[in-house]
């Protein structure tokens, strides 16, 4: 029997672009333990769900690096400072 999986929420600020959100969701699954993500352009969030063994720590690192990276490469984002900041939603 598998361990029950988790979800959790995280905000992704100054996202305005479907490709980056392909590319933040893609990166996600591609992680240790996160069995599903799923990002919002419109509310500019990512929900995942992931079991215990996953490194939220991690995610959260590569996220971040891909948002500066999308911010380079992607004529949409305006400003220096990369796509926004990535952290988690509190209930």
């Amino acid at each position: 029997m598998s361990a029950p999986l988790t979800q959790s929420r995280y905000r992704v600020d100054g996202m305005d672009c479907a490709s980056c959100a392909t590319k933040i969701a893609t990166a996600a699954k591609r992680l240790p333990g996160i069995a599903s993500a799923s990002v919002s352009v419109a509310t500019g969030t990512m929900t995942i769900s992931h079991g215990g063994e996953s490194d939220l720590a991690l995610l959260e690192s590569r996220i971040e690096g891909l948002q500066a990276g999308a911010a380079r490469s992607c004529g949409r984002h305006s400003g220096t400072g990369g796509l926004g900041f990535f952290r988690a939603l509190r209930p």
